[in-house]
């Protein structure tokens, strides 16, 4: 009964670290990072993206090599910036593995149907000092279907790898 007992406690113990390891998005070695700026916006406020650049090293070094600083207590974006980061969405619960990030110079309700890469991927969401106080994930391009707001910062919930449009307001 005593050999029984510590193969059934070993086993849970060694099950869920098996799932855990086999997301290879969650790994911290594997994390993969991205940042897209934003080129221009649409007449009905799409966003168009740069070809994102990733690195499976510091975000914060990527974002310094791409000229993307923060933003200021007013809402602008610090001098010697072109941009500042909107948002950062990640695959992860609670900000954690890979994530993609849109850098802009404002937030001014402009939106963007995600690369198709992150289609239905985004866990999480963190808004910057950007001023946008409110992020929609769509369930469908061009911000149709159902969506849930998150604000400032959230772990999504019924639309957790959904996501194929976002709108920043």
């Amino acid at each position: 009964m005593r050999r029984y007992l510590l193969i059934v406690a070993a086993l849970a113990v060694a099950v869920p670290l098996l799932v855990v390891n086999n997301n290879s998005w969650s790994s911290a070695d594997e994390a993969e990072h991205c940042l897209a700026g934003v080129l221009y916006q649409t007449d009905d406020g799409e966003c168009v993206l740069s070809d994102p650049e990733c690195t499976t090293g510091s975000y914060d070094d990527l974002a310094v090599s791409m000229g993307i600083g923060s933003f200021t207590s007013d809402g602008e974006v610090a001098a010697g910036s072109r941009y500042a980061t909107l948002a950062r969405h990640y695959d992860g619960d609670w900000y954690s593995g890979s994530s993609l990030s849109v850098a802009g110079s404002s937030c001014n309700g402009g939106w963007l149907n995600l690369p198709s890469n992150w289609v239905n991927r985004v866990n999480s969401t963190v808004a910057y000092g950007s001023g946008c106080s409110r992020i929609k994930h769509y369930d469908n391009y061009g911000l149709s279907g159902s969506y849930q707001s998150t604000w400032p910062t959230y772990s999504l919930t019924y639309m957790k790898n959904r996501a194929n449009s976002i709108k920043y307001t």
